[in-house]
């Protein structure tokens, strides 16, 4: 986890800051080690892969760490023609996706490009790489690794590109291209997002002109979700899974909490809240990541109340959920309606099939 405090003085900018990272025993709480993070960055790079804690620091230089005791395994300098120091105080140059096995880097380097490494988590050597195209001078290309699986040997990145046409000249180059299905938003011309073979580094699929998302990585497939709704997209062929769900929520609407989704996905389920939206009552729908048949929808009643000032016109939304030991679904409700936006846990029976 991360910890930290603000920087400035009011009337001029104050924002937050990580300024360490902080190790906690799982089932005790108890603090295991606890390191400086260097800089003024909002959103240091954070990875975790089996037993190892991995970070950046400004500069681009990755460090592996155990994650019982805090002991540096590995740390590597970033690739020579990268930034070796961010764009900002606020901002680094370098992203980190893993999961159990697999450990990626993203980098941004001259010629306006990214530099996509796959690294072994036990030497931090170097399996594959990656390049975008090279933009002009001045021109966006803010590609990044957003997360790694090994179900689907998928690599996904996102970003946007300087333009429709800088997107389109990085798409003649993917197998498969796909568009943002507009039930879901009107599309911004410059978001773009990437799958790699994680074996390979060879693309498989791109999609163009999406929306600012969350994503998660769950059952071989790749989940996009907005307020509007989410999407599913096949970790090797790009396909959509399953249909468009659309919410019904607010087009401006957003989960009040930094860090929250607006959908709760486990496999091989998804979980939202849908519309008709009536006070004193949630509408939470489960639909399979994978299938056009929906599994059920509940009904909860929460009690009315008066609505937060700041999400008046906002309605609860499902913001994580999880596979219980017994099978069922744990889903998290955020109540918007209520002072400090509490969660509501509800337990949910498995899908059939």
């Amino acid at each position: 986890m991360e910890a930290g405090r603000e920087f400035g003085h009011a009337p001029a900018l104050v924002t937050y800051g990580v300024t360490e990272y902080v190790a906690l025993d799982l089932s005790s709480g108890r603090r295991l080690w606890t390191v400086g993070a260097p800089g003024h960055v909002q959103n240091p790079p954070i990875a975790i892969s089996g037993k190892l804690v991995l970070t950046a620091d400004l500069a681009g230089a990755i460090t592996a760490r155990q994650a019982a005791t805090g002991d540096v395994l590995w740390r590597r300098q970033p690739p020579s023609d990268c930034w070796r120091q961010g764009p900002g105080p606020l901002a680094t140059s370098v992203a980190l996706a893993a999961d159990q096995t697999r450990v990626a880097a993203s980098f941004e380097c001259a010629g306006c490009r990214a530099l996509v490494q796959m690294l072994d988590p036990r030497t931090g050597a170097t399996s594959w790489s990656w390049e975008s195209p090279r933009q002009p001078a001045g021109a966006v290309d803010d590609l990044a690794v957003t997360g790694v699986a090994s179900q689907g040997d998928v690599l996904l990145l996102t970003g946007q590109d300087a333009g429709p046409d800088a997107a389109n000249q990085l798409a003649r180059a993917i197998p498969r291209r796909y568009s943002w299905p507009t039930g879901l938003g009107p599309p911004d011309d410059i978001q773009v997002v990437l799958a790699l073979d994680a074996r390979t580094g060879q693309p498989r699929w791109i999609e163009l002109a999406g929306q600012m998302v969350s994503f998660t990585l769950a059952d071989g497939a790749i989940c996009e979700t907005v307020s509007a709704g989410l999407e599913c997209r096949d970790d090797v062929t790009g396909a959509p899974t399953d249909p468009v769900l659309v919410t019904g929520q607010e087009d401006s609407a957003a989960p009040p909490i930094g860090g929250d989704s607006s959908a709760g996905i486990t496999s091989p389920v998804a979980a939202v809240t849908v519309a008709p939206f009536r006070a004193g009552h949630v509408s939470v729908e489960l639909v399979p990541i994978r299938g056009d048949r929906p599994l059920g929808q509940a009904d909860v009643g929460t009690g009315t109340s008066p609505a937060t000032a700041s999400h008046a016109t906002e309605q609860p939304f499902v913001v994580a959920a999880g596979t219980l030991s017994s099978g069922r679904t744990l889903v998290l409700l955020r109540r918007v309606d209520l002072p400090n936006y509490p969660v509501l846990a509800l337990e949910v029976a498995s899908a059939p099939g």
